[in-house]
């Protein structure tokens, strides 16, 4: 399974990058795994892992 997990939602273009990295950085401090970003034609996102292994990207 995969998740996508639209954490910039509502948030002015310019801000969504932040808002982004804010969360990923979030992630990252309760366990999870920072994988790669990906520029896909329906935005950016960074795919990460939590601690069980499973896959999902916040955008």
């Amino acid at each position: 399974m995969h998740l996508d997990v639209h954490v910039a939602a509502g948030a002015a273009p310019q801000e969504r990058r932040a808002v982004v990295a804010a969360s990923v950085q979030r992630a990252v401090a309760m366990g999870a795994t920072r994988v790669r970003e990906v520029d896909e034609p329906t935005g950016d996102c960074v795919v990460v892992l939590d601690p069980e292994g499973d896959e999902f990207c916040l955008r």
